[in-house]
């Protein structure tokens, strides 16, 4: 039960954050999809999130990573990621802090063993803009759930 309040906790953050910010038009929502390796898990996986800011230099992008694992083994995280952007025009660079959770599912037959862990990610990317409503994003982080550095590769797309 505490790990699904701690789920539960981290969604709602990001949601009401999300809502407040974008209500403000600090800066338009963007949509992520992408793909992610992470060193420890040796897989691959597929992320998804969104992106918005929060100041003239700070965007927050909540966003959930699904690694592709065997059958009986699954692993997936949740992270609300702040960004601070260090240049400006042509393409961004910046540094990344946030907060996850990591989930281990575990599949023994019969039934299957949860595990869950709280964390941060700690990184850094660049945005390359292709065209005013998409852009190519590149990260490397740190996931501290899965010990593990996290090479990401997506496209951020703007409403």
């Amino acid at each position: 039960m505490k790990n699904n309040q701690k789920r539960l906790l981290i969604l709602l953050f990001a949601f009401f954050t999300m809502s407040a910010t974008y209500a403000q038009d600090k800066s338009p929502l963007k949509l992520y999809a992408g793909l992610n390796y992470g060193t420890d898990i040796s897989e691959l996986g597929i992320a998804a999130g969104v992106e918005f800011g929060l100041a003239e230099k700070i965007n927050l992008a909540p966003n959930f990573t699904y690694f592709f694992t065997p059958s009986e083994f699954s692993a997936y995280s949740i992270s609300a990621d702040g960004k601070y952007i260090f240049t400006d025009g042509g393409p961004q660079i910046y540094g990344l802090l946030g907060l996850t959770i990591g989930i281990v599912s575990v599949d023994l037959g019969p039934g299957s063993v949860t595990s869950s862990e709280f964390g941060i990610n700690v990184g850094a990317g660049i945005t390359q803009p292709i065209s005013d409503k998409i852009s190519f994003n590149g990260q490397l982080r740190y996931n501290t759930p899965f010990e593990q550095v996290e090479f990401m590769a997506g496209v951020l797309i703007g409403l």
